[in-house]
């Protein structure tokens, strides 16, 4: 019993299981994953990788699924055409020194809220300068700009490095003035290139129309109480109703 149990089991299994798995393992695995998987994968994905996603979704998906999108992105590529158009076409352009003097407003004393209040007046002045704009020029090609210069005389930069600067306690024993005076300048420019020949014709005339116009639209705006009700409107949806809330306008001057 001592000696085939031995004998048996010990040269047997030694030579054949040693030998074998440990030749035919070691040289397969090693040689053929590792040439094939190294040379195979890394060429061809990298040549699929580049070439292939580029051009393929640039052209096959990305024209049919990107063309609806590219649409909806359409008024941030809209911009730039328009942008061009006023650069390389001729055009005439007026600034109007304007001023407005009113009662009741609060001029803020946190710098943040102080560019709300700017932003809200600038916005107004656009939006009422425009109502005649585009009804007597609706056939032009016209773009408004409306830049608050400064408030009671003092630079609205300054006032903002002002604020930024003053202690928070000093801000709030600051006093609002009954009266604001406030100086904006109004820019309005219409392109007059001639289609064929791409020259502006009479450009005096159009600026002296845009002038009439702008400032025409401003008066009835103010008369009628569209104006207000418009900055109120836009203050309110600021969260910065309370300092124009009882705001009335006491005079609006435009410089020729």
């Amino acid at each position: 019993p001592s000696v085939f149990p031995s004998l048996g089991p010990s040269s047997t299994p030694s030579l054949k299981p040693s030998s074998l798995p440990s030749i035919s393992p070691s040289l397969n695995p090693t040689s053929l994953p590792s040439a094939t998987p190294s040379y195979t994968p890394s060429i061809t994905p990298s040549v699929t990788g580049t070439d292939a996603p580029s051009t393929a979704p640039w052209t096959t998906p990305s024209s049919d699924p990107s063309a609806s999108p590219s649409l909806s992105n359409a008024p941030t590529k809209s911009s730039a055409p328009s942008i061009d158009l006023f650069e390389n076409l001729e055009s005439v352009q007026i600034q109007i020194p304007s001023k407005l003097t009113l009662k009741g407003v609060k001029i803020p004393n946190d710098p943040i809220q102080l560019d709300a209040v700017v932003s809200t007046f600038e916005g107004s002045i656009k939006a009422s300068a425009m109502v005649k704009l585009r009804i007597k020029r609706k056939n032009g090609k016209l773009r408004i700009r409306v830049v608050v210069k400064s408030i009671n005389g003092e630079p609205i930069d300054k006032i903002r490095k002002k604020l930024v600067s003053t202690n928070v306690v000093e801000r709030h024993l600051q006093q609002v003035e009954e009266e604001t005076l406030i100086e904006y300048d109004l820019i309005v420019e219409e392109i007059c290139a001639d289609e064929t020949t791409g020259v502006c014709s009479n450009t005096k005339a159009l600026a002296t129309e845009l002038y009439n116009t702008a400032t025409e639209s401003m008066r009835e705006q103010i008369k009628s109480g569209a104006f207000l009700t418009q900055l109120q409107t836009m203050a309110t949806t600021l969260d910065i109703g309370d300092f124009v809330a009882e705001t009335s306008v006491q005079a609006s001057d435009f410089i020729e």
